[in-house]
């Protein structure tokens, strides 16, 4: 059940940030060409494709809308479309490490943490956007319809609906809660891997640090039975006595670093065979 719903997550952020970048990209665009020569119906439109993000900030930092139309305040725009665009390709990039296991589980983490807390600021921005329109609808509804393309303003006068409002109202709520149950999915996800890690006694889960480790502690538990079983014959078997020496000298060797571990072992099992044969 976990797997289907971090799957559903997945879908949902892709979803999620590639309307994003698109809006964005579009907005960017726009607000480029203002740069170069501004033009107040191009203003318009940049409202209209990120307005949910647009709008709440505007409310933010001058209390007022519509002033972002002006030609100072297209700086803002473009500003803000940029990063947009950056937000939303960092979240995809770390959300395909996040579950990756081509990844280090400290780069899945560290993806994981930058993704989590990027989709807890979109959430935070989607929420404000869908409160603040709540709350002042009709005084953005008013200033939308002074401020909107000409074709809103004939589809509000032919229908009563204002596409601009409809449309971020619906983008705030989509994207508070998409962006909740993304960020809620994720984190119970990555809890739950982590908890699974440490409760399962499958070598498949042990880190490769730890399969060398119980290598070694092996070859060692080996090494100390093979040299009580010889112990006894020590006094009694001069082959034994030079058997053991010959492993002491292989020893001294391997701790001088002259003697690799697969050497050192060739040449212990080769001595032993001596010895036994």
């Amino acid at each position: 059940m976990k797997k289907k719903s971090i799957k559903v997550a997945k879908w949902f952020v892709k979803l999620l940030m590639s309307l994003t970048i698109v809006f964005a990209i579009g907005a960017l665009g726009l607000s480029i060409y203002n740069s170069i020569s501004y033009n107040v119906e191009v203003a318009k439109y940049i409202y209209m494709l990120i307005g949910i993000f647009l709008i709440p900030l505007e409310f933010v930092l001058t209390g007022n809308f519509g002033k972002l139309q002006e030609q100072d305040g297209n700086l803002v725009g473009l500003i803000v479309s940029m990063v947009l665009i950056v937000f939303a390709i960092v979240v995809l990039v770390n959300v395909s490490k996040m579950f990756n296991g081509k990844y280090s589980t400290v780069k899945r983490t560290v993806a994981s943490t930058i993704a989590n807390c990027l989709l807890f600021i979109f959430f935070a921005f989607f929420a404000f956007g869908a409160v603040v329109f709540t709350i002042y609808s009709s005084q953005i509804t008013n200033i939308i319809n002074s401020i909107g393309p000409e074709f809103v303003k004939m589809f509000t006068i032919s229908y009563g609906v204002n596409l601009i409002f409809i449309k971020e109202i619906i983008a705030g709520y989509f994207g508070a809660i998409s962006s909740l149950f993304i960020l809620i999915m994720f984190i119970v996800g990555n809890v739950h891997k982590s908890s699974k890690v440490k409760m399962i006694n499958s070598i498949y889960f042990y880190s490769s640090q730890y399969e060398e480790q119980v290598a070694e502690t092996k070859v060692k538990e080996e090494q100390k039975q093979e040299q009580e079983n010889l112990e006894p014959a020590y006094s009694e078997s001069p082959q034994a006595k030079e058997l053991i020496n010959k492993i002491m000298q292989l020893e001294e060797l391997k701790k001088a670093g002259k003697l690799s571990d697969v050497q050192y072992t060739k040449l212990r099992q080769k001595a032993i065979k001596r010895y036994k044969g």
